[in-house]
């Protein structure tokens, strides 16, 4: 009921099928049901948060990103180690030492939450952005922290660049380059959200009308932080209404894959609303922006501290602001 107020309020622009809205609409979501995912800086992102807030987030689907902290607070260091690979890869086991230390600190949840999380991560074999050793660095650190009974699933025989794989949607799958969405006949977004939720019922299709964009400056100053002052949530039609119970999905773009990059591409041509209409599953779609020329000009999720040294942890800027995103439609 509460749920249906709320949409009832808001005020409803109908504009190149995308709906507006001033605030997040709440809903009825099953808060053990809350996963995050990504592309690139997005992963690396995604990583952060699904550690850092560990005893609410329940899973990650990383696509090309690496281990928590791994640019430690550098961004040579998020150029090279955690990229390239060279001159080596992400030490991971200093890397364990640290967030080990970091939640004994209290700076974010504790460990013991990870264990029962269920991971997805993908690595295109021709990925020349963010070399596969650093995903499987991150496999390692992952098997680490979340323990013997690790739930991962990974995917590194694609013969893919640096994207997101559909079925059809994109580039070629060798090819790198804007939107970094390839066509692999591969459905990414159906092996990710299967992995963090369980088997998925009917590939369904996205409706235009369900893709809402909000007003992210309700949530925190966005010109200081590199966000931009609207993001985007995809509320399947069965979980409008608030009498279904849905999960929810928070998904990072990559660099260049800003608004003014690539436009709704992120959201309308990687496959999640398809699979998230069909299959109840509520998709947060938080949006960065560039900031020329030296804070971040390429449109990235904060991975190396350029905000601030707090990046990381859950009082980082943009940590805080899609966290408070996440508990407004939670409730």
């Amino acid at each position: 009921m509460m749920s249906r107020i709320v949409l009832a309020v808001f005020v409803v622009l109908v504009a190149n099928g995308v709906r507006a809205a001033s605030t997040l609409p709440q809903l009825n979501v099953d808060k053990s049901q809350i996963a995050v995912g990504g592309l690139s800086a997005g992963a690396f992102f995604a990583v952060q948060m699904h550690v850092a807030y560990s005893s609410e987030i329940s899973g990650a689907a990383i696509f090309a990103g690496g281990p928590y902290d791994c640019a430690k607070d550098s961004e040579i260091a998020a150029l090279t180690t955690c990229m390239t690979a060279l001159p080596f890869g992400p030490d991971v086991s200093e890397l364990v030492s640290k967030t080990k230390s970091a939640a004994s600190d209290g700076k974010i949840d504790d460990l013991s939450n990870l264990q029962g999380s269920h991971v997805f991560l993908y690595s295109g074999a021709m990925d020349t952005v963010v070399h596969p050793k650093v995903v499987q660095s991150l496999e390692t650190y992952y098997r680490d922290v979340l323990g013997s009974n690790a739930n991962i699933t990974t995917e590194y025989s694609i013969q893919s660049q640096h994207c997101i794989p559909t079925v059809s949607s994109g580039n070629a799958c060798s090819q790198l380059g804007s939107p970094y969405i390839c066509n692999c006949n591969y459905d990414g977004a159906q092996h990710a959200l299967e992995t963090v939720f369980g088997s998925l019922g009917a590939k369904g299709e996205q409706k235009s009308e369900n893709l809402i964009e909000f007003d992210q400056t309700k949530y925190g100053d966005m010109d200081s932080i590199s966000m931009n002052d609207k993001g985007y949530v995809y509320v399947p039609s069965a979980c409008k209404s608030g009498n279904t119970e849905c999960r929810m999905f928070v998904n990072f773009h990559g660099c260049q894959q800003t608004l003014s990059n690539i436009g709704t591409k992120y959201m309308t041509e990687t496959g999640f609303n398809d699979w998230a209409e069909s299959n109840n599953i509520v998709i947060l779609y938080p949006q960065v922006k560039a900031e020329l020329p030296q804070k971040n000009p390429g449109g990235c999720f904060d991975w190396w501290g350029y905000n601030t040294d707090k990046y990381l942890y859950k009082d980082g800027d943009q940590m805080k602001v899609v966290k408070a995103m996440m508990d407004s439609i939670t409730g």
